[in-house]
């Protein structure tokens, strides 16, 4: 196992964790709905900042790839139900093969 494969599942975690809470639905952030309309508000102005870029970078993502994708709406709650899968496989979750067959 490569000594930086820990701290590049970390910043996937980063990366989906704020992503899910764009894209996801009133339970991925809060109970409580204004929680959950600050919170998603919050991940949406997030996407495609300078920081999203760092954190995509580290996660071994494009950033443009990924932006572009949340935005055109093909990031869905199914994504992350296979990021659940691929780390308890001890796998890590590419987006860039879902790319790849989205363009095919």
């Amino acid at each position: 196992m490569s000594r930086h494969l820990p701290m590049k599942r970390l910043w996937e975690a980063v990366l989906f964790e704020n992503i899910k809470c764009a894209v996801g639905g009133p339970n991925t952030a809060s109970q409580h709905a204004e929680d959950y309309d600050f919170v998603k508000a919050d991940a949406r102005r997030w996407i495609g900042s300078p920081d999203f870029e760092i954190v995509c970078t580290l996660a071994g993502f494009d950033p443009a790839m990924v932006c572009d994708r949340v935005k055109a709406g093909r990031v869905t709650a199914a994504d992350f139900a296979q990021r659940h899968r691929a780390l308890a496989d001890g796998t890590s979750l590419s987006l860039r093969a879902d790319a790849r067959r989205a363009a095919a």
